[in-house]
């Protein structure tokens, strides 16, 4: 199944954002609402240049043109310092049935002894790993004393100072 993933990037305060969607338009058009938000909001536009720029973004949004509008948006946050960067770009969502599981390591084994039969180390993983922070459950996750759920890690970074 494709996916649209949504990236959003604030370097000035060391932000990082995704959300996922299941079609590309609904993903650019999120996109470009954020824009024209961050627009709306935070530029003057009794200032003629910003004004002008922001004509070129409606321009583009208008026309259906949103991976223009929001190249744009990019270039510009690029130019003029702001810090502010999305993206959107399919990806491929795989099913966890379709993982394949190693289960030996064939290891080059030294000279063996004709009385010592060869046999290779088998793998087998224990599942039911447990968050170190929210000590919440995760059945599919391999077991794992530092294992930190994706929530936990992903507030872990937002918040870290």
């Amino acid at each position: 199944m494709k996916v649209w993933v949504i990236t959003f990037t604030d370097t000035t305060f060391s932000e990082h954002a995704v959300s996922v969607w299941d079609n590309k338009l609904a993903a650019e058009l999120e996109t470009c609402s954020y824009i024209v938000d961050e627009i709306n909001a935070h530029w003057d536009l009794n200032d003629a240049e910003l004004v002008k720029l922001a004509q070129e973004i409606e321009t583009y949004i208008v026309a259906s043109q949103f991976d223009n509008a929001i190249t744009l948006w990019n270039e510009i946050s690029n130019d003029r310092g702001l810090g502010l960067f999305y993206t959107v770009e399919g990806d491929q969502v795989y099913i966890s049935n379709d993982a394949t599981i190693p289960t030996s390591i064939n290891f080059k084994q030294p000279a063996i002894k004709p009385d010592e039969p060869s046999q290779p180390l088998t793998l087998t993983p224990e599942y039911g790993a447990v968050c170190k922070i929210c000590k919440q459950e995760n059945e599919y996750q391999i077991k794992d004393v530092n294992y930190v759920c994706r929530q936990c890690s992903t507030f872990k970074s937002i918040f870290a100072s």
